[in-house]
């Protein structure tokens, strides 16, 4: 069948987008424009900026070089966000001639301005408040963890620290990310081994900021992090031993460590052929027994299931 021609609004995604490969700065899909209905729409490149949180859902986002248009995506469909223009075109330059550095810059540059469209203008005023407020808490914890491992002769920097986090992060990463999260408060938390109070604020900081509801109190921030530190404790004795004194570059970032230990959880249901929730501790079994859950439901119509059920009873009596 021929395909249908392309008309003025058209988006589409590209395949490698949609196969899972997601980088800053690279081409994300086309949108098809012209100025008239009669003409021949033109198409336009769209690169992709990261995600962006509009209220509690993840969307991709998306913007095309010298124009003001933001696009939205997920669930592999990609659209423009109608009633939303970005300031100043002049500032969506194309990335193709950066690095990847610059790439990740340009990206989280674009990806602020947007956040700061959707955001009524007293809220965004206290969450970016609240935002230097918990860089200022990391760059306040970061420091004095490297003085201190001065003081045992051990030479810490920020780098250290964020490759101890992830081997992709950068000082930049741990110091000021884009938007603080539940994670990156958690993982800075373990990366400098710290106290269970100074821990327990800057969790429940990042927490209310990435999520924005009142849910995270103190008791279930310190319950995170307290659990986080011993399940890595028995990962890798080593950081329970030398604490921020680890030596990241030989031991492997944190990242990499709980990662492997998913692998492992992986593994042993793959083996053993079990549910990969009864291996990681998470048993469901609400329900388990009705048509509904059964693993053959969307083999079977429920008609059919349920007269199965019926017949396994009348069995059972």
């Amino acid at each position: 069948m021929p395909r249908r021609p392309h008309t003025k609004g058209d988006c589409s995604l590209t395949v490698k987008f949609r196969t899972g490969t997601r980088t800053p700065g690279r081409v994300m899909g086309n949108y098809w424009w012209c100025r008239n209905k009669h003409q021949k729409p033109s198409r336009y490149t769209i690169y992709y900026c990261g995600m962006v949180t509009i209220n509690m859902v993840p969307h991709h986002l998306g913007v095309v070089p010298w124009r003001t248009d933001v696009f939205l995506a997920r669930y592999n469909e990609v659209w423009l966000l109608k009633g939303v223009k970005l300031p100043d075109k002049n500032q969506i330059i194309p990335p193709t001639d950066l690095s990847d550095s610059a790439r990740r810059m340009w990206a989280d540059g674009i990806a602020r301005m947007v956040s700061e469209r959707l955001t009524p203008e007293r809220e965004l005023h206290m969450m970016n408040e609240a935002q230097r407020r918990y860089c200022a808490l990391v760059a306040a914890l970061v420091n004095e963890r490297c003085i201190k491992a001065a003081t045992y002769g051990r030479r810490r920097s920020p780098k250290d620290y964020a490759t101890g986090v992830s081997i992709e992060w950068s000082a930049s990463d741990l110091l000021n990310p884009r938007s603080p999260t539940l994670r990156h408060a958690l993982m800075t938390s373990l990366a400098l081994a710290l106290p269970a109070d100074k821990a327990t604020e800057l969790i429940k900081l990042g927490a209310w900021l990435e999520y924005r509801i009142p849910v995270f109190s103190t008791e279930s921030s310190s319950a995170l992090y307290h659990n986080a530190c011993w399940q890595l404790s028995r990962m890798c004795p080593t950081w329970h031993a030398e604490s921020y004194l680890c030596d990241y570059t030989l031991l492997g970032s944190i990242e990499e460590i709980f990662r492997n230990q998913f692998n492992r959880v992986l593994g042993v249901a793959n083996a053993r052929e079990l549910p990969v929730e009864d291996v990681a501790g998470c048993g469901v079994s609400y329900g388990v027994g009705e048509p509904e859950w059964r693993t053959d439901a969307n083999q079977e119509g429920s008609f059919a299931l349920e007269h199965q059920e019926r017949i396994r009873l009348r069995e059972e009596e």
